[in-house]
């Protein structure tokens, strides 16, 4: 009788490990990371901005070991000290900047080659108490469907 019991608490705890599983699984795709072009990878940076997530936020930015890897130490160098600007430009203005705010439209205002690696220059343009906001993105394509934050203003 003992071994039947044990037996379905087993398989109930199963069950209950395996739709949490699910739930955290579906959960966490509609907050997933789409940096394959330079829209979405825009569209989830303002997704992270509005949940005002930072941790989120800065994955969107391209890191210092991408930097190395796609442009070389030279740059990688220069890149760490701007990145960290960034970050703090993140919390102090950015975010506060997007807060309540509405996805208007995105629009790629140029493209270029920089350093070799294909960049945009795009707006978010965002309505926020009745009025039209602009925020600035430099996006640079690392490498085949990844795109990755270089300047936000």
């Amino acid at each position: 009788m003992v071994c039947k019991s044990s037996k379905s608490l087993c398989q109930n705890l199963s069950h209950l490990i395996f739709v949490f599983f699910l739930f955290s699984m579906f959960a966490s795709c509609s907050d997933s990371i789409d940096i394959t072009t330079p829209e979405n990878t825009a569209k989830s940076f303002w997704r992270a901005l509005q949940k005002k997530d930072i941790d989120a936020a800065v994955k969107f930015y391209l890191t210092v070991a991408e930097a190395n890897q796609t442009f070389g130490p030279q740059v990688a160098g220069k890149w760490g000290e701007r990145l960290n600007r960034e970050i703090r430009q993140l919390q102090n203005e950015h975010i506060p900047d997007v807060e309540n705010g509405k996805w208007d439209k995105f629009e790629i205002e140029d493209s270029e080659y920089e350093y070799g690696h294909k960049m945009v220059e795009a707006n978010i343009y965002f309505n926020k108490n009745g009025n039209t906001h602009r925020l600035g993105l430099a996006i640079v394509n690392i490498e085949d469907k990844v795109w990755k934050i270089t300047d936000v203003d």
